[in-house]
């Protein structure tokens, strides 16, 4: 399951500067009252695999995330935001089940929101993989 990856890849699998939030990663919904810096992912599209010329699918799967990083200050949120990027892009890797092929910054958008109070930064990415037999 790609979304078991991405949080292995965000908190175990982290560098320092990324796991130092303790595993403050969370799918879908920042829990109310949360501490910060945390981080929320979001799975933002399936792409079906490319249908062959036999009728038959490709076995290379896509999947588009956002992850969003939010922080008190400014800097702190760029600081993670991009030590998340550093970690993540161009990522290639084996897991159990699948194995990653790719994975590609799209985008990044620095935000404050002003219900919380926080600075936000959303980072799209694109994960390519397949399945392990």
């Amino acid at each position: 399951m790609i979304e078991a990856i991405l949080l292995d890849l965000l908190t175990d699998d982290a560098p320092a500067s990324i796991s130092a939030i303790g595993g403050r990663v969370h799918f879908g919904v920042l829990p109310k009252g949360s501490p910060y810096p945390a981080i929320r992912v979001s799975q933002i599209s399936i792409t079906p695999p490319e249908l062959r010329s036999d009728a038959s699918r490709h076995p290379l799967k896509e999947e588009r995330y956002q992850i969003d990083v939010s922080a008190k200050t400014y800097l702190e949120s760029k600081n993670l935001a991009t030590a998340i990027q550093a970690h993540l892009d161009c990522y290639q890797g084996a897991h159990d089940d699948e194995t990653i092929e790719l994975i590609e910054l799209i985008d990044v958008r620095p935000g404050h929101d002003t219900g919380t109070d926080t600075h936000d930064t959303s980072i799209d990415i694109t994960i390519k993989y397949r399945s392990n037999p």
